[in-house]
């Protein structure tokens, strides 16, 4: 039996202990798993954790300002990063959607890396789900560190990852976010035909 106040009382606690007096940084997707996860971190830090969304130029009108006053309406500590030019200048001239999305996701890891230390936050925050971690197991997805793909020293930059939602399923995800008082209305559209949510599909513990 799945208990949603015991999971999040949990979670809430690892999140305080894994944060300590530090800064919790959020990859925000738009998606209900990094919505969930920013709620939870949020509740165990309050403002010191922060939830980044990154704009990059591709999305629907208003889509990303629509994901930033959702997470406010959550009293979730927010930033929106237009990072468009990045990505517009990685992509340029290439046609080949393969190469496309091997550009998009150095552009995507490049603005993170900088964000993360711009922000001087020593704890990641991602949204994997246990389907992730499933996917990587099988094969499906490619497991990646995630120092190297973000090009972060490790010995010189101290970086804890925190997963808080790894062992669920989607179905319970959705639980959870009943019991915080999300909405699942938002995340019932159709999703946007651009890789948004890469980093969950890339490092996965």
């Amino acid at each position: 039996m799945f208990y949603q106040e015991d999971f999040i009382q949990k979670q809430v606690q690892i999140l305080k202990e894994m944060v300590g007096a530090g800064k919790a940084f959020v990859t925000a997707s738009g998606g209900l798993d990094s919505t969930v996860c920013a709620v939870l971190t949020q509740r165990a830090v309050g403002d010191r954790a922060l939830a980044v969304f990154i704009h990059d130029g591709l999305m629907r009108e208003d889509e990303a300002e629509s994901i930033i006053t959702l997470l406010k309406g959550l009293n979730v500590n927010t930033r929106l990063v237009d990072a468009a030019p990045a990505f517009t200048q990685a992509l340029n001239g290439i046609t080949e959607p393969v190469e496309k999305r091997k550009a998009f996701r150095a552009a995507f890891y490049t603005v993170l890396a900088q964000l993360i230390q711009e922000e001087n936050a020593h704890c990641l925050v991602l949204g994997t789900t246990l389907v992730d971690v499933v996917a990587t197991e099988d094969g499906t997805e490619i497991e990646h560190d995630i120092f190297d793909v973000l090009g972060i020293d490790q010995g010189s930059y101290k970086l804890a990852i925190v997963e808080p939602l790894k062992e669920l399923y989607n179905h319970e995800v959705k639980e959870v976010a009943r019991f915080l008082g999300i909405s699942t209305v938002h995340f019932e559209r159709p999703p946007f035909p651009v890789v948004l949510d890469i980093i969950r599909k890339d490092i996965v513990k």
